[in-house]
């Protein structure tokens, strides 16, 4: 289990007060001791010499001895050199043993101070022995020993024991208390230090720590403000990084994916999901065949990944829309190897391309005819059919249709591309117009014709409807409307010009009683060159432009076409221009 700093410091400055106060007491009793023993010495030493010159001059040692004890409260003894107990204030000496052993008395005789404190086996108690030779005329007369018990000593000092430990036992107290506090202010810091911690690892990198008194906590405090600061920086500047790369991975219109070695989806952006109808949240952590079910591109992954180098490949999704994607592949730099691709869709641009084809066909395809009737006709004549008034004049006429036919294709065409460069280059110029009379000067060309097979033509507008049109532009787009009408429309039958206003937009239609056109063909109407009945358009003199000119004049206008037409009950044509 762990515990707090203040409970590790605490037991240990406790302890080590404990070993000093303890090691100190046992130094002032050693020292106490001793002292009062050396006081207890000198005492002995005094006595001893104090009595020497009675006991010197004694007739009776033994009774002077006595006398000696009983007014000092010290006991005497005196040893002649042999070792034999003449004298002793508290036994009877001719019970005693022989002292010439006892090591203050081998040092008195030996001319020096005896010292000793040891077991005294006569008395049956330790006792402090002071010994001093006594000697008359140079000769060696005695030794004289004084003793006290220990006993005495012990008691003499114990009161002093007594303080020591009371003293001994206040200091520890205090030393407990001034370590707690100690202990105490050291760890209060590293809790503070330890709270701001928790703090930055919580994520407020932007609060401080509060700076300590002591350097250690100090320098440890600024160190992790300053790691706290260089952190918020770095992680600020990681998530702006990532925000700005959130921010184009979202903004993108190219979708992109980035599929990991074991062909999972760690990423992908918005427009990758709505591609491959799937949510972001879901695919990410999937296998790449989970969300994107071609295997051509599971191919294009495996072949990345595999090598490493970059490539592109063009990959057919086969859904509804028939989408074709450009996808570009490469590895991001790394220790794991990752695959990045980028998809584009290029569907417009093949369904573009095959519409330029289409057109290049079919401009050579409208343009050969006119031409290879004209040559031919031409070549004729060169071979003698220019000496056939009869014949020559109709090869003339034929030249001169075809002729006309090739000039009002060119026509066509410069008309349309001059309306789509007007357009790109910044729109036509509109005034607000009324319709009406721009929907009478349109049918006024064709009242004659129409009226010459039988065709009514009703015209319906109010007068105060206006928009803002190009009058000559949509003059044209109507010309073209109701020629058509007129072109294929049955004998007898009626053309309806319409003009209404529907919500915000103006609605202008065309409507015929003609055959009609199935539903097949209603989506490629306006398409350039495209004929629902080629050889019969030919018959009629169509170019094959005029429905795309109506359609360019009505993008031009910021407007659109449409068309609803039932094989036998004819068709209708309309045109929806904004009003404002």
């Amino acid at each position: 289990m762990k515990r707090r700093l203040l409970w590790r410091l605490l037991p240990a400055f406790i302890a080590v007060v404990a070993v000093s106060l303890f090691l100190f007491s046992l130094v002032a009793f050693r020292i106490f001791d001793n002292f009062h023993l050396a006081q207890i010495t000198d005492e002995l030493r005094a006595q001893i010499m104090l009595a020497e010159p009675n006991l010197r001059a004694a007739a009776d040692l033994q009774q002077a001895v006595q006398e000696l004890g009983e007014r000092t409260g010290t006991r005497f003894t005196v040893i002649l050199p042999d070792g034999t107990v003449t004298a002793d204030s508290a036994e009877d000496p001719a019970q005693m043993a022989n002292h010439a052993d006892r090591p203050e008395v081998r040092n008195a005789f030996g001319g020096v101070v005896g010292m000793s404190t040891r077991y005294s086996p006569t008395l049956k108690k330790d006792l402090t022995y002071v010994a001093l030779r006594v000697r008359t005329a140079g000769e060696t007369q005695f030794v004289l020993r004084a003793a006290k018990p220990l006993r005495g000593v012990k008691e003499a000092i114990r009161p002093v024991f007594g303080v020591i430990l009371l003293a001994a036992l206040i200091i520890a107290v205090a030393a407990a208390l001034v370590s707690y506090i100690v202990a105490r202010r050291m760890s209060i810091p590293l809790r503070h230090i330890q709270e701001g911690a928790e703090k930055f690892a919580a994520g407020e990198l932007r609060s401080r720590l509060a700076v300590p008194d002591t350097e250690e906590f100090a320098r440890l405090a600024r160190s992790l403000n300053t790691m706290a600061a260089e952190l918020d920086t770095r992680i600020r500047t990681i998530t702006d990084q990532r925000n700005e790369l959130q921010t184009i991975l979202t903004s993108m219109d190219e979708a992109l994916i980035v599929v990991g070695d074991d062909e999972t989806v760690l990423r992908l952006n918005r427009a990758a999901g709505a591609l491959f109808h799937t949510a972001v949240e879901e695919a990410e952590g999937k296998p790449v065949v989970g969300v994107v079910r071609n295997r051509a591109l599971h191919e294009f992954i495996r072949e990345v990944l595999a090598t490493g180098l970059s490539g592109q490949r063009e990959v057919e999704l086969y859904d509804s829309d028939g989408r074709v994607l450009l996808t570009h592949g490469t590895i991001v730099p790394g220790e794991t190897r990752m695959a990045l691709l980028v998809f584009s869709d290029v569907t417009r641009l093949k369904k573009l391309e095959n519409i330029r084809k289409e057109f290049v066909a079919n401009v050579s395809h409208e343009l050969r005819t006119p031409i290879t009737s004209i040559k031919g006709f031409v070549e004729t004549l060169r071979d003698g059919a220019v000496d056939d008034p009869a014949n020559a004049r109709s090869f003339l006429d034929t030249i001169a249709r075809q002729s006309d036919r090739l000039g009002a294709i060119i026509e066509d065409l410069l008309a349309l591309s001059k309306i789509e460069r007007d357009t790109e280059q910044g729109g036509i110029a509109r005034d607000r117009a009324n319709l009406r009379p721009i929907l009478d000067a349109a049918v006024q060309l064709f009242r004659e014709r129409a009226a010459e097979r039988g065709i009514g033509i009703v015209t319906v507008c109010e007068e105060t409807l206006t928009a803002p049109v190009n009058a000559a532009l949509l003059e044209q787009a109507i010309v073209n409307l109701v020629d058509n009408a007129v072109k294929y429309s049955s004998d007898n039958g009626t053309i309806t010009l319409e003009a209404r206003r529907t919500g915000n937009e103006a609605t202008i239609s065309v409507a015929d009683t003609g055959v009609g056109i199935a539903s097949e063909h209603l989506p490629r109407l306006f398409e350039r060159f495209y004929r629902v009945d080629k050889a019969r358009s030919r018959t009629v003199g169509g170019t094959g432009l005029g429905l795309a000119i109506v359609k360019h004049i009505a993008l031009a206008h910021g407007g659109s076409v449409s068309v609803e037409s039932e094989p036998g009950k004819g068709s209708t044509f309309s045109l929806h221009l904004p009003i404002s």
